[in-house]
């Protein structure tokens, strides 16, 4: 898969005109690749068209870019005609929890949603989305309603708030005294995730969980205003760059500047804290020199691609070309004489 990945990747590189792919989801392979309208697509197009499961996705060739094109709007536009009986909900990556509550004990839940439905749920961990397919658009649709509601009422009994890096100690209190004093006041489970430490999850039933949000951003607001801060937004791209290996750029604008930067995955902001005005103003701008930096690099990179590509399109036109005399006549692709060869006049 990966070598496939790799050449196909290299072909739509090197020959950007003859060659063409579409990623095609799991739960529409089975209806997109049907022999017989992919035939008729490749006859009306006059190009190879052909479908690689490893890589769920069609692969067009030809030699005529005008083929190529032809063929790949033929295939978005019955791409289009199946997503109408194949609903296909994606989640984020932070919304992985989602899925165990979509598929309920021993499935229970899909199951139920199956039955009321009458369509087929496919749900796949590794691409983060729910298929809905049915026999009509009605069906899809009555289906996708319910599968909405499962996942509204889920994100009332689970809700994540970020806690500043700078504020989490005293959130959670010695020995976890304060969080797990909250969590009883409320009778919810509150924790902070591995993966995330600067996000914590509170999970109960509606009610309580909307009390102990409620309760957790009172205490935010109230650790905040006793600590000024200054907030910007911040393009996750350039949060690794930011922080540096092991967080050792983050720790040096810190110690520099004297100030804590918190930085919020989720809400996509970063926070300096402490210090004067003018320490809050330079660690800032000792960040944006970084995200400055980046962009720079981003800029040349794609620079690169981009005359890379014009330089293999001029070596696929001057490959392509038939060679000519000084008359402007074609010549012929072999020697009138084979060479070596002799003949007696």
């Amino acid at each position: 898969k990966k070598a496939k990945t790799f050449l196909t990747g290299v072909l739509d590189f090197l020959l950007p005109s003859q060659f063409a792919k579409l990623k095609v989801p799991k739960p529409l392979v089975k209806s997109m690749n049907d022999p017989a309208a992919i035939a008729k697509i490749s006859a009306d197009s006059g190009s190879t068209v052909s479908f690689d499961r490893d890589l769920h996705c069609f692969q067009v060739q030809s030699s005529k870019p005008e083929s190529v094109f032809q063929a790949t709007e033929m295939l978005k536009a019955r791409l289009s005609e199946c997503e109408k009986l194949v609903v296909v909900v994606r989640l984020d990556a932070s919304d992985l929890w989602l899925l165990p509550k979509i598929i309920g004990k021993g499935g229970e839940t899909v199951k139920e949603l199956q039955e009321e439905s009458g369509c087929k749920f496919d749900i796949s961990k590794e691409e983060l989305l729910v298929a809905i397919s049915g026999e009509s658009e009605d069906a899809v649709s009555t289906a996708k309603a319910s599968l909405d509601k499962i996942i509204e009422q889920a994100r009332k009994e689970c809700v994540f708030v970020n806690i500043p890096d700078s504020a989490m100690s005293a959130f959670i209190g010695k020995g976890g005294t304060n969080i797990r004093q909250l969590a009883e006041d409320h009778d919810v489970d509150i924790e902070r995730l591995r993966k995330e430490p600067s996000c914590i999850r509170i999970q109960g039933d509606e009610a309580s969980v909307e009390g102990a949000h409620v309760a957790v951003i009172a205490w935010l607001n109230d650790w905040e205003a006793s600590h000024v801060g200054k907030t910007v937004e911040l393009e996750e791209a350039f949060i690794p760059a930011i922080l540096g290996k092991q967080g050792s750029t983050v720790s040096t604008i810190q110690r520099a500047t004297r100030c804590k930067i918190d930085i919020d995955r989720r809400g996509l902001t970063l926070t300096v804290r402490g210090g004067d005005e003018s320490n809050r103003e330079e660690a800032l701008n000792k960040v944006n020199e970084i995200i400055d930096e980046e962009k720079k690099k981003i800029l040349e990179r794609e620079a690169e691609i981009l005359e890379n590509k014009k330089k293999k399109n001029v070596l696929n036109e001057s490959t392509e070309a038939p060679d000519s005399d000084s008359n402007g006549h074609s010549q012929p692709e072999f020697a009138s004489r084979p060479v070596g060869l002799t003949i007696g006049e």
